[in-house]
């Protein structure tokens, strides 16, 4: 996870998570990030949902397995 967490902060030019004395808490920029990103992966989701399946992938691209999303 850190190395991923390193990757967005350096991204988004910004530590996205800083530690106080609750634990961690986001700073503002990754407060501001939340909501685009929300609707961005619900919209993945939507089209997901209305395409009704996917190819899963396997470890040389499709593995011919169908899934139905819920």
């Amino acid at each position: 996870m850190s190395k991923r967490l390193a990757h967005l902060r350096q991204l988004f030019a910004d530590d996205l998570f800083v530690r106080s004395a609750d634990g961690v808490r986001p700073t503002e920029r990754a407060l501001d990030l939340a909501d685009p990103i929300r609707a961005a992966l619900r919209q993945i989701e939507d089209t997901w949902a209305a395409s009704g399946d996917f190819c899963r992938s396997g470890r040389n691209g499709c593995s011919g397995s169908r899934q139905r999303i819920t």
